[in-house]
């Protein structure tokens, strides 16, 4: 009876641990890019992290540097009360910055397409207007594909 007791958890046990949806694996070398008036900028170093402490809600923070560290770029997108999932926003930020003094951009207008997303990965589009208070530039062709630390 213990064995027919046994046999039947097993078997039980094996069919939902092989129902379990497996979370799209991490990715080997993180990456973000985008075009600054068809200029393509790409980050040498990427990383990603949920943060909840600023704002209460669940934000994602996707943070890129290229030239040696003297530029960065930043993507910051929080998720409503929803939680975290694929979709279309407009309340996202990204900052292209130069870290030397020499200014950078905010985003005055930007729409993130999250194409993937899970606890660990995230992938998506951007795009939209940069302005640093008085010239205002396109941002096309924005991806990224980041691990969530």
């Amino acid at each position: 009876m213990k064995l027919a007791n046994l046999t039947t958890a097993l078997v039980f046990s094996m069919a939902v641990i092989s129902c379990k949806k497996e979370d799209k694996p991490v990715v080997q070398q993180p990456t973000m890019s985008f075009a600054l008036e068809g200029k393509s900028q790409v980050a040498h170093h990427v990383e990603a992290v949920f943060d909840t402490a600023s704002t209460g809600q669940i934000t994602l923070q996707v943070d890129g540097v290229m030239n040696n560290f003297t530029q960065h770029m930043g993507l910051t997108l929080t998720f409503s009360d929803k939680g975290v999932q694929p979709g279309t926003f407009t309340t996202a930020t990204f900052t292209f910055m130069n870290t030397t003094g020499q200014g950078g951009y905010s985003s005055k207008a930007l729409k993130v397409s999250i194409t993937n997303i899970n606890n660990k990965y995230a992938e998506g589009t951007f795009f939209g207007i940069l302005s640093d208070g008085d010239i205002d530039k396109q941002l096309t062709d924005g991806t990224f594909k980041v691990n969530i630390q």
